[in-house]
């Protein structure tokens, strides 16, 4: 039994990259670098318009607006409101001119894309009228370490600081590693390092995973650096930037690069994907539960004071050099104290300016270990992973879409079917774009209370026409995005 297909959406001329909902309509962008704002009620386009020149890696929507990210090394924030909106075009035969239409306003931030690793962005408490939040993306000077800033913004200005930079994470052991795919289980590789980062995930404000092209996974808990300085009957609270805590490292699917992480927010579960058959599995609730104990401000003393030179040895110990791109910014570079050069356990050691190994990470690693596991897909290549009501969906390399519940048990099985009548450049152009799954995005139904702040009429042409609990969108290699009810099945 398989989803019944409920509709499908045309606009895009290149493979589609990331599917993302805003509000009650959906947006989508290519490999080209177009995003398409669609309006699910009438299936048409609202907006569309080039974002970045090359492929998007990241879409989300966010209280600052529309976060997109592409290989043009840039981070762009996009404003969808109306105004914001008026003058853009909404006729698909436009998408891939080199006339490219009006775009909407957008901040941007210069970032490292050497790779095709994400950017993640968590949304901070706001400050009266102005909204704050963190943005992780792979380092700009080193692709195999990451960067955090924080973002401010009132509604005019758009404020950005850099609080953790050039993080690296490195290995120096010997790991013996169980490579079913490779038939060697004997084989010991040696590793200088995990590789470039292949994917950021926010978990909460204080906690942030990171997999590595060694498939490698790591938990890190990030905190402003908060000091009570005290001196006679003055007192100063000063905050000299982030502190990093490792809180757990799994070897996840080493050796294989990791292509997919997800986590969902109910069960506290987090998948991840990676070229071979298994997806790992990993309940985060006793690391949660961990996270939740605040860590106290550090208080007054001399040894706490970080000196000018120790600061100067810091950076340079990091490997972290400046940067002339983002000087137009005028990023601020926080405070840093001397990396930490302690080996976490024999799997990890980490260095970087800032870091602190916390002193529970055996134990919250071990603790963590008895929450994972692995489950065999008996399918190669897990390209993307999204959480549905009562399990979650796989789409894989070739095509492929697979629905798992929650007794890992496989329940749909199915690719896109040929259509009857085909376009004539397709026939006879074989190797065209590839009609194969290349990202899917899972749709949930809005709870009762967030309906409320609706209007009435949108409500009722939204119950209309995603009347189901649950749709599956996926994007398509030529550009087609079909959307499946979980809920409906069809022989």
């Amino acid at each position: 039994m398989n989803p019944l297909l409920k509709l499908s959406l045309r606009g895009h001329k290149s493979s589609v990259s990331c599917i993302a909902r805003v509000q009650d309509d959906l947006v989508s962008a290519d490999r080209d670098g177009w995003v398409v704002l669609w309006n699910l009620t009438t299936k048409r386009p609202r907006a569309l318009w080039k974002a970045h020149q090359g492929q998007i890696l990241t879409l989300k929507y966010t209280a600052m607006g529309l976060l997109t990210h592409g290989r043009d090394s840039e981070l762009r924030l996009w404003n969808l409101s109306e105004s914001s909106l008026r003058g853009c075009s909404s006729d698909v035969s436009v998408v891939g001119n080199e006339e490219e239409p009006k775009k909407p306003q957008y901040e941007e931030l210069p970032v490292n894309a050497l790779n095709f690793c994400n950017v993640d962005f968590w949304e901070l408490p706001s400050e009266g009228l102005k909204k704050n939040a963190l943005v992780v993306t792979p380092a700009s000077v080193d692709s195999d370490n990451f960067d955090v800033y924080k973002i401010s913004s009132d509604g005019s200005t758009f404020a950005i600081q850099r609080v953790i930079e050039n993080f690296a994470i490195r290995s120096a052991q010997l790991i013996k590693l169980d490579l079913e795919e490779i038939n060697d289980p004997d084989l010991i590789l040696k590793q200088r390092g995990h590789g470039i980062v292949m994917r950021l995930r926010f978990i909460s404000e204080n906690l942030l995973f990171v997999g590595y092209e060694s498939g490698a996974l790591f938990g890190l808990d990030i905190r402003p650096l908060v000091r009570d300085l005290v001196k006679k009957a003055d007192r100063l609270v000063v905050n000299t930037g982030y502190k990093v805590t490792l809180k757990c490292a799994l070897k996840g699917h080493t050796p294989l690069p990791m292509l997919s992480l997800e986590y969902d927010n109910d069960s506290k579960v987090i998948l991840c994907g990676s070229a071979s058959k298994k997806i790992l599995r990993v309940d985060l609730s006793p690391l949660l539960a961990s996270s939740n104990d605040v860590i106290e401000s550090h208080k007054s003393a001399d040894s706490n004071i970080t000196s000018k030179e120790d600061h100067a040895n810091s950076r340079e110990n990091s490997g972290a050099v400046p940067d002339p791109t983002l000087n137009k910014w005028g990023l601020k570079q926080p405070t840093t104290q001397k990396p930490a050069t302690r080996s976490t356990s024999d799997f990890t050691g980490l260095e970087s300016p800032g870091f602190e190994e916390s002193n529970s990470n055996a134990a919250s690693t071990s603790e963590l270990e008895s929450q994972v596991s692995f489950t065999n897909l008996k399918h190669y290549g897990i390209q993307c992973v999204q959480f549905v009501t009562g399990g979650y969906a796989v789409a894989f390399w070739d095509g492929t879409i697979k629905v798992i519940n929650n007794d890992q048990e496989t329940t749909s099985t199915w690719e896109r079917a040929e259509e009857a009548l085909q376009a004539l450049n397709v026939v006879d152009n074989p190797s065209g774009p590839t009609k194969k799954s290349i990202c899917i995005f899972s749709w949930r139904a809005k709870s009762s209370d967030e309906r409320q702040i609706v209007p009435v009429q949108t409500r009722i042409r939204t119950r209309e026409t995603l009347a189901d609990k649950l749709l599956l969108f996926v994007g398509h290699g030529d550009g087609l995005i079909r959307a499946y009810s979980l809920s409906e099945t069809v022989c």
